[in-house]
């Protein structure tokens, strides 16, 4: 108890309550549990968003320039300091989901960035980015004077 509690007990322990009540022990992990899945959302849609930019780096990198940029590298930062901060700022600040207490704890040695994040940031908005990326890269080898 941070009021009442003596500096040795203080210093002992992992968690001080500054109001001497075990009832905002609840609202700590709730807002814990917010600010983790925040965290996980703004994560994920980082990496789809940026999906659609990496792939033709990636393309350019590996066939060392055959394959044209379709975006410079000023027009990819243009492109994330305009349309993808506020977005972003919005995922950050986002209040918990509904029912998040009755979810069951993580598992402590969760990663925050799993394997089903990475799928669904990749295979289900990556790739539809991507293919955007392929149409554009074919107008370009068709139309290129």
């Amino acid at each position: 108890m941070g009021i009442t509690g003596t500096d040795v007990a203080k210093e002992a322990t992992d968690v001080i309550l500054t109001d001497d009540n075990f009832a905002s022990i609840v609202k700590a992990v709730e807002e814990g549990r917010a600010v983790y899945s925040n965290i996980r959302k703004f994560l994920t849609y980082i990496l789809n968003s940026n999906m659609a930019e990496a792939i033709p780096s990636v393309a350019f990198l590996l066939s060392r320039g055959a394959i044209p940029l379709p975006l410079t590298i000023m027009q990819i930062l243009a492109i994330d300091l305009g349309t993808d901060m506020l977005p972003r700022l919005g995922l950050g600040t986002e209040q918990p989901e509904e029912g998040i207490m009755n979810k069951p704890p993580r598992k402590r040695g969760e990663a925050l960035l799993n394997k089903k994040t990475f799928i669904i940031a990749f295979f289900r908005y990556g790739l539809i980015l991507s293919k955007i990326c392929n149409v554009w890269l074919l107008l370009y080898l068709l139309y290129a004077q």
